[in-house]
């Protein structure tokens, strides 16, 4: 298929083959005659015609407009809940979580545009895996599969399940800031078991056996065989308990599911804290060493605390002082306003002059193209495509979300919300820019940080600001 009209009449095809072209029109917003020559390539879909048909048709953008996979798109494993009652599977909130994986996968790409290239293999094995990792790896957990995995960890407050994916070269593991320190643990285990055993190859729907598999591979991790084996569940105290499920950093709960598994039964005793809150047997039964302080509330608050790489704050650096981005994004990764982050800087000759327009005030924080496939990388103008906006300073910190009272028109409303579901949305001089915006994208891919922005209209083009 080598046009846009024939990859549209394909997807209709399979997903509403009973639909008629009128139908379709109908529901995009076009007179049927110029959807019609739109088909048979007498007429080009505009990118805001482009952007309804892949919502109506549940199609990816990129696709629909150049015939190839998205190169930018996340393909994500996340941790599922599972309902025992009805065997079902599923991410309640995998919508909301949406938005902070995309800013995740931003911070990746402005941090290491050109890297694209073949991954690192992973050890295949539990065995490869715990012996790379080292003894007592679950209170570095974190820390070791940066080090030694190469397995970036994100820790970050509105996530409401944990993450695994791959962006511009570098295996990513995002999850909540719970303050868990147990459930945290599992979660990373899970996580590495998706990425070790290539889940990201396909598109993730919540298949059960690999969510088994990932399951099984995080209880083999943390809760050795070996180690169940030689412990004497007969005669084990609450201490012995305790200090059994602080060294292995899972909770008494977690502990239960594997003994069923190992044993086709948990012992009594641990059945009877299964159903109790972890940290309080640990507290009632493993006092803190006076002389070291409550380990157990350090390892809470830790689990609680916003994080990223090191290594990729790092490659932030260096492009900030190198002028190539700005220093937003870091600043949104280190929860801290822009203009309290002193970083090193370009001197201001360093910086080719720009000219960006502030139509709407004195705060220039400028425009930004809504492709996030050329936000990180491109300054040429010429090369950047889809709408701007612009958003302030406050607002991009904060992450602040989209304010329906500053959208007078409704129409402009519901195409912002259409753009916002194809974030990589990229069309070469699109013609809803207007031709002002142009001389200031060089600016904007300093400048782009994560967050969500504002819709509005001005005059017969239509553009987006705060």
């Amino acid at each position: 298929m080598s046009g846009i009209g024939e990859r549209v009449l394909d997807r209709m095809n399979t997903v509403c083959p009973e639909a008629s072209h009128r139908e379709i029109a109908a529901a995009v917003g076009l007179a049927p005659d110029a959807f019609s020559r739109s088909l048979n390539g007498q007429r080009r879909f505009s990118s805001l015609e482009l952007a309804r048909l892949a919502d109506h048709l549940d199609t990816d953008l990129h696709w629909l407009i150049t015939g190839a996979e998205d190169p930018n798109r996340l393909r994500v494993a996340a941790r599922h809940n599972f309902d025992p009652n009805t065997g079902r599977r599923d991410v309640p909130g995998s919508g909301g979580d949406a938005a902070i994986l995309g800013d995740i996968a931003l911070a990746y790409r402005q941090a290491y545009p050109a890297e694209t290239g073949e991954l690192a293999p992973l050890p295949t094995t539990i065995e490869g895996i715990r012996s790379a990792l080292g003894p007592a790896f679950v209170r570095p957990f974190a820390d070791r599969l940066e080090q030694v995995l190469g397995i970036g960890v994100v820790r970050i407050s509105g996530l409401s399940t944990a993450y695994s994916f791959t962006a511009c070269g570098h295996r990513v593991i995002a999850m909540g800031a719970t303050g868990n320190w147990f459930f945290e643990n599992w979660s990373m285990a899970h996580e590495l078991g998706h990425l070790v055993f290539g889940h990201h190859a396909e598109d993730e729907a919540g298949d059960p056996g690999r969510e088994a598999a990932a399951n099984a591979f995080a209880a083999d991790l943390l809760m050795p065989k070996e180690t169940l084996t030689g412990t004497d569940w007969a005669t084990l105290t609450d201490a012995a308990l305790a200090q059994l499920v602080w060294d292995l950093g899972v909770s008494t709960k977690s502990l239960a599911h594997r003994l069923d598994k190992v044993y086709g039964r948990a012992p009594d005793r641990v059945n009877e804290w299964a159903s109790r809150p972890t940290q309080r047997l640990i507290r009632l039964h493993l006092p803190s060493d006076p002389g070291v302080g409550d380990e157990l509330t350090e390892r809470m608050d830790a689990a609680s605390q916003r994080r990223f790489p090191v290594t990729l704050q790092l490659a932030h650096l260096d492009r900030i002082a190198s002028g190539e981005i700005g220093k937003e994004t870091l600043a949104w990764m280190l929860g801290v306003q822009p203009e309290s982050l002193e970083v090193d800087t370009p001197q201001a000759s360093a910086v080719p002059p720009t000219t960006s327009p502030t139509p709407w005030g004195s705060d220039s924080a400028g425009w930004f193209c809504c492709s996030r496939t050329t936000l990180s990388s491109s300054t040429s103008p010429s090369s950047t495509g889809s709408i701007c906006w612009r958003g302030s300073r406050t607002e991009r910190a904060n992450g602040a979300p989209l304010s329906r009272q500053s959208v007078r028109n409704r129409q402009a409303l519901r195409d912002w919300e259409l753009f916002a579901k194809h974030p990589t949305f990229s069309v070469r001089r699109c013609a809803l820019i207007p031709p002002s915006c142009r001389t200031c994208l060089r600016s904007a891919t300093r400048s782009r940080s994560p967050g969500t922005h504002r819709a509005s209209t001005s005059g017969r083009q239509r553009h987006w600001r705060s």
